[in-house]
């Protein structure tokens, strides 16, 4: 007897979602970008490999990361719009962004305009900020997850790997287990400790130092070597690689990857707050070119630790025209941004929270080993 076998382009998945092109695939899942027959949209299917939809523990940890990204709502967060199983179908419905994710756009040794880091840097922290309102740590937050609209917004994508502050259900998580991708773990997660919001802190700066350094934070021979450096000593500032970083990014940067939690930012809304006067300080230079030369993929799912991206054809004009919106957007952005968010003087600490993983054992190696971005 044949084992269940993947859907094909034109299935249609809860009688709604008409699959179109596949845009990421992995050991744990797909990544579909589909049509939604009723809303008339396009939307993003993340299906859960059939030989694991009879396996409740990671049937379970899908359905958890439903619940814990649909609970995220804001600009800068990707939404969840539905899930559910259908026969040996597992599916989770996401929104589409027709946009390149954040590494796409970081080219190895040349860092981008300072000041349209700051301004991402301030997006993506809104919107993990909102998740640690709420309880939630990411605990996977890299350039891979970070996905960039034509509207020139940055949304936070991949909760797979959050809990629920306030769940009593342990069985799914085991104490000192590290969780997420190797470069970006804070030392408390490679050390297996529990992890709050200065997790996410942590690699919130990371991210942003290889934005302006472009290359890696503490790189080693091997992942290990590099894990030991980051135990061992702090992340250098920006400004020693790249003269060019004004001296507050500089300090945001640095306050962000102390070893020492107690001297980080404590959630996301703390690092916006020292984010904001920088970014809005010369907004004509966010019009700076982030890329030459090349093409930027386009994707619907994000870098997930189980997905590696399917490429797909680029047309150098194409690059062009969602540049140049994508940095007028962020103009547009950061104003509604301004007009909608309150930013907190004394931002209160997030509890701790354990994490969780959709297959561990699939996630170890491309987190070790990391797949091209979706």
């Amino acid at each position: 007897m044949s084992g269940p076998t993947w859907p094909g382009v034109a299935r249609i998945v809860a009688g709604r979602y008409q699959l179109e092109e596949p845009i990421a695939t992995g050991g744990v899942a797909i990544v579909w970008r589909a049509h939604d027959t009723v809303l008339d949209r396009s939307v993003a299917v993340k299906l859960l490999h059939p030989h694991l939809a009879g396996d409740a523990t990671t049937v379970e940890r899908f359905r958890r990361e439903a619940q814990a990204a649909a609970q995220v709502v804001h600009a800068n967060a990707v939404a969840i719009y539905d899930t559910g199983q259908e026969d040996d179908l597992v599916y989770l419905v996401m929104e589409y962004i027709d946009g390149p994710a954040l590494r796409a756009v970081i080219q190895e040794g040349r860092g981008l305009d300072p000041l349209v880091v700051a301004a991402l840097g301030e997006q993506m922290a809104l919107a993990l900020g909102e998740a640690h309102e709420r309880g939630f740590v990411h605990r996977d937050v890299k350039p891979g997850n970070i996905l960039l609209t034509q509207d020139g917004l940055a949304k936070v994508t991949d909760f797979g790997i959050a809990k629920a502050l306030g769940s009593r259900d342990d069985t799914l998580t085991r104490p000192g287990t590290v969780i997420g991708t190797a470069a970006y773990l804070a030392p408390e997660q490679l050390a297996g400790h529990e992890v709050d919001a200065r997790a996410d802190v942590y690699a919130m700066g990371v991210v942003l130092y290889e934005c302006l350094t472009g290359e890696p934070a503490f790189q080693g021979d091997t992942p290990t070597a590099t894990a030991a450096a980051r135990l061992s000593r702090e992340l250098p500032p920006p400004r020693t690689v790249r003269a060019d970083v004004p001296r507050a990014l500089d300090r945001v940067v640095v306050t962000c990857t102390r070893r020492d939690r107690d001297q980080r930012y404590v959630d996301g809304n703390a690092v916006a707050a020292a984010l904001a006067p920088l970014v809005h300080t010369r907004p004509a230079e966010l019009t700076a070119t982030l890329v030459d030369g090349r093409r930027l993929p386009t994707g619907g799912g994000g870098e997930r630790g189980d997905v590696a991206a399917v490429p797909r054809p680029t047309r150098p004009d194409t690059r062009r025209r969602w540049l140049a919106a994508f940095l007028g957007g962020v103009v547009l952005a950061l104003i509604a941004l301004l007009a909608t968010q309150a930013l907190r003087d004394d931002p209160a600490g997030v509890p701790v929270v354990e994490s969780e993983a959709l297959n561990a054992s699939a996630d170890r190696s491309s987190q070790l080993s990391p797949a091209p971005d979706a």
